[in-house]
């Protein structure tokens, strides 16, 4: 009940949070997150990144894609994470090789409180809100975020965000 109590004030801070944008170099962020995760012994490595500046909040940006890469883990035991731009857009992309996600998933990933992984287990999913945090925090940056399965399996999470 705490934990649960802990996730939903979070997100009711994340949605409140008016910190104002400054720039910040995009690809930095992700890779720090990055090592921090394969410090603590995850599988989990950059497979491309091309330095990109955009304007935004590092601490919910952060956020985000420590979601992202966690999910990646939690789901498929390994992420791969790319940065690059194109387009006149700042990608990060999160793969995985797990099972993907079926259609009705996909389209209710980012609600509040839906969980793909249905039994109700702590120990194999989290509260529902990781995705929804990354949704709603990338969308205050005017970007836009895919889930998407992948022709060869696994999962790609894609984060377009605005450059500077």
């Amino acid at each position: 009940m705490e934990q649960m109590i802990a996730v939903t004030l979070d997100f009711v801070q994340n949605e409140t949070r008016t910190q104002a944008p400054e720039p910040m170099e995009l690809s930095l962020l992700v890779e720090g997150v990055v090592d921090d995760l394969a410090d603590l012994g995850k599988d989990v490595r950059m497979s491309g990144s091309e330095s990109v500046t955009i304007n935004g909040d590092p601490i919910l940006l952060r956020r985000v894609f420590v979601n992202l890469i966690q999910n990646a883990l939690s789901y498929a035991g390994r992420a791969r994470v790319s940065v690059r731009i194109d387009a006149g857009s700042a990608i990060v992309e999160v793969v995985d090789d797990g099972p993907g996600m079926s259609e009705l998933d996909l389209v209710r990933a980012f609600e509040p409180f839906y969980r793909a992984e249905n039994s109700r287990n702590r120990s194999t999913g989290g509260m529902g809100l990781g995705l929804a945090i990354v949704h709603r925090a990338v969308l205050a940056h005017g970007g836009v975020v895919q889930l998407m399965n992948r022709p060869s399996g696994g999962l790609c999470a894609r984060v377009s965000l605005p450059l500077r």
